[in-house]
């Protein structure tokens, strides 16, 4: 009883970490959060042309996409996020305020990559594809 109180409060005590934008996709989807200080800064215009021309593979490994801005910050399929929630994603995985930074988290909601870098996609599919949920998602596909 008493590990199953420890195992509780840990799961609460990271859930209410997690930026309240992203619990609703908590062992749905995986996120992609793309920070940049303006749409024209060109990492991020070379990171989102690269998830752009590979769409299908986000799609099937359950991919969702965040792109934040100073001062906005759009979610999946373009929605507008309120300037709040944008702040709570920045402060929260990304605070020291890069012009740039790519953030990987997984199904249950924990950080698997950090990079102030453009990430290609055969880095970021391969991280994913090696996760044990991905391979077990893979298996039941056929």
């Amino acid at each position: 009883m008493r590990s199953f109180l420890v195992i509780s409060s840990l799961f609460f005590t990271y859930s209410v970490g997690m930026a309240q934008v992203l619990r609703q996709h908590q062992w749905e989807d995986r996120v992609i959060l793309v920070f940049a200080t303006d749409r024209e800064e060109s990492l991020f215009q070379q990171q989102l042309q690269l998830l752009q021309t590979n769409e299908e593979e986000l799609e099937d490994r359950e991919l969702v996409v965040y792109r934040i801005f100073d001062q906005k910050a759009i979610g999946p399929m373009g929605k507008s996020l309120k300037p709040k929630r944008a702040a709570e994603l920045r402060s929260r995985y990304a605070p020291d305020k890069r012009s740039f930074f790519f953030v990987l988290i997984g199904k249950d909601g924990g950080v698997k990559l950090r990079s102030d870098q453009v990430v290609e996609m055969d880095k970021l599919f391969g991280l994913i594809d090696s996760m044990p949920m991905r391979r077990a998602e893979m298996r039941r596909k056929g």
